[in-house]
C-alpha cells in the first residue's frame, strides 16, 4: 500500500512540475515607451491574455491623460 502512495505522489508532483514548465512557455512580456517623456516602465509579463490586457488598459487610460503608449509584446 505505501508504494502505491509514493508511486500517486510521484506522479502528481512530476505532472505538477511538468505543467509550471508549459506555463513558463507561454508567457510573453510588454515591452512599452510612453512617446511624449520617452518614460520606459519595466516589462509586464504573463499569460498573453493579461499581456494583451495590460498594453490596452496602458494605452487607453494613458490616452486621457495625453499620453501616447507604444507597445511591443514578445
Amino acid at each position: 500500500m505505501k508504494s502505491k502512495m509514493y508511486f500517486i505522489l510521484f506522479v502528481f508532483a512530476s505532472t505538477m512540475v511538468l505543467s509550471s514548465c508549459k506555463k513558463a512557455e507561454t508567457n510573453y512580456c510588454a515591452a512599452c515607451i510612453e512617446a511624449n517623456s520617452g518614460y520606459r516602465p519595466t516589462d509586464y509579463c504573463g499569460p498573453e491574455s493579461e499581456v494583451d490586457l495590460y498594453i490596452s488598459t496602458l494605452k487607453a487610460e494613458g490616452a486621457k491623460l495625453g499620453q501616447s503608449w507604444s507597445c511591443s509584446k514578445n
